[in-house]
């Protein structure tokens, strides 16, 4: 389940990154024209009954055949949303959200919400200048990091920083994640992959930002536009995307097996590098697995 996994955040279908470039609104941040912005508080884990208690207007509930249960919250073009995303003590925060939908899944009932995914744009316009956008989602990057979170390099991946993390990206792997501590350049923002990639882990999950930009509006001395699509995951989930669907019921036996092959990989794409004169992150550790997890 490696090729897999390593496909899972792979990008979205045209037409709903176009429906997000095309979409602006007039709505701006907190404290901005004197008006007050919602605000809602979602985290990995969160049961689905408080949050509908405390947002009984903002959330739709929906059930699915399979089990699954949606917990959904969408925001006109023209008002869009504030999320805080973690434990307080521990949150960051995104503004000019689209949408917010969390996953809750009945094969595993006491992990509440196990997934969040939220649709959220750059600033209240659907444009914004090219060099702007990489200064405000860099400040997002810190924001991420100075609420605790930490660098996450997905386990079967070489670890590499800097522009070495961005060529690997461009060249190799497209869902690799890239260095959250490494300002690039205008010129090196410019021509990042489409849809880049930044992961990181704490002790209250695993989160992934993937950046898109509108193709047809490239040129550095005129507006851009783009999206930003958070994924949010209890570190069970994490865990269950790691060995493919088809072992998910039995995730808990396959995952020590997993990260074996994982490891491999991930030595085998490290020496190809080193032998290529490619500094390898030596410092960068994986986070801890919890030993019940390993023991099998």
């Amino acid at each position: 389940m490696r090729a897999f996994f390593k496909q899972v955040f792979l990008g979205l279908p045209a037409i709903m990154l176009a429906a997000a470039f095309i979409t602006g609104c007039s709505r701006q941040p907190i404290g901005e024209n004197g008006k007050m912005t919602e605000k809602v508080s979602i985290s990995a884990n969160q049961p689905g009954d408080e949050l509908q208690k405390k947002y009984p207007d903002r959330f739709t509930l929906s059930d699915h055949p399979s089990g699954a249960r949606f917990y959904a919250a969408q925001w006109p073009s023209d008002d869009r949303g504030t999320i805080e995303v973690g434990r307080q003590g521990q949150a960051f925060t995104l503004r000019y959200a689209l949408s917010a939908t969390g996953n809750y899944s009945s094969a595993f009932p006491g992990e509440n919400i196990i997934e969040w995914d939220v649709n959220t744009g750059m600033d209240s316009s659907s444009v914004i200048g090219h060099d702007e956008a990489r200064r405000r989602f860099m400040a997002l990057l810190q924001d991420i990091r100075k609420a605790g979170w930490k660098r996450y390099v997905d386990q079967g991946f070489p670890r590499l920083a800097g522009t070495d993390a961005i060529r690997y990206a461009s060249l190799t792997s497209p869902v690799y994640g890239l260095d959250p501590d490494y300002q690039p350049t205008l010129d090196e923002w410019m021509k990042l992959p489409g849809r880049a990639l930044w992961k990181f882990w704490s002790n209250q999950g695993y989160l992934s930002l993937a950046l898109s930009r509108d193709p047809n509006r490239v040129d550095v001395n005129q507006p851009g536009a783009y999206f930003i699509e958070v994924v949010l995951l209890g570190e069970n989930e994490q865990f269950r995307k790691m060995v493919g669907p088809a072992r998910r019921a039995q995730w808990k036996d396959a995952l020590p097996e997993e990260l074996k092959l994982l490891a491999q990989d991930r030595q085998s794409a490290e020496d190809v590098l080193r032998a290529q004169g490619i500094k390898i992150e030596e410092t960068y550790q994986d986070p801890p697995v919890p030993e019940q997890l390993t023991s099998k």
